[in-house]
């Protein structure tokens, strides 16, 4: 079975968005401090004042970049089936 590489992209795009968006939250009532510096080093800005926005917009991006990529390399990979 084949995936659609556009929609699986965009369902890790809103996931990923999500849990970004969260972790933004966090950093902003100060709570997981570890988590926010971690995230920092990768996505820089992670603890500013408008870090819900860029978490939301960067997770989206990169969450459908990433998913579309794997959907394309598993639908390489998988082969039709053989009777």
């Amino acid at each position: 079975m084949k995936l659609n590489a556009g929609m699986f992209g965009l369902a890790c795009g809103i996931v990923w968005a999500i849990i970004f968006l969260l972790v933004a939250l966090f950093a902003t009532f100060g709570w997981s401090d570890q988590t926010v510096a971690t995230c920092d080093l990768i996505y820089f800005g992670a603890g500013t004042g408008l870090a819900w926005l860029w978490g939301l917009i960067s997770g989206f991006v990169w969450g459908y970049i990433f998913g579309w990529i794997g959907a394309a390399l598993y639908n390489g990979f998988v082969g039709t089936p053989k009777a």
